[in-house]
């Protein structure tokens, strides 16, 4: 879910031209950090 928001606000950066703002890119790579962080603390399975 979060790397799906990830890249449709990438896709709209670069193919639609949206700003890239301080702001924004900030929020980007803590939504990126976050799908990052769940990941590596997720139970393994076996």
């Amino acid at each position: 879910m979060g790397i799906g928001a990830l890249g449709a606000a990438l896709c709209g950066i670069v193919l639609f031209r949206e700003p890239l703002t301080l702001a924004r890119a900030a929020f980007l790579l803590l939504l990126l950090g976050a799908v990052v962080g769940l990941k590596l603390t997720a139970p393994v399975d076996g």
